[in-house]
């Protein structure tokens, strides 16, 4: 039903909205990429970097 009304997954739309806090986060502070990436919800810097693509 999620998919149906939003247009993507649950999943996908929790990424991209982890994606867009993270992009907020990297223009607005002097936080490392890798701090950003967990404090947004990504076990890693590498998964953040895989997603933003």
């Amino acid at each position: 039903m999620f998919k149906r009304t939003i247009g993507i997954s649950s999943y996908q739309y929790v990424i991209q909205q982890r994606v867009e806090r993270a992009k907020l986060m990297l223009a607005k502070t002097n936080l490392a990429i890798a701090k950003i990436a967990l404090q947004v919800g990504f076990s890693s810097q590498s998964h953040l970097t895989q997603q933003f693509k």
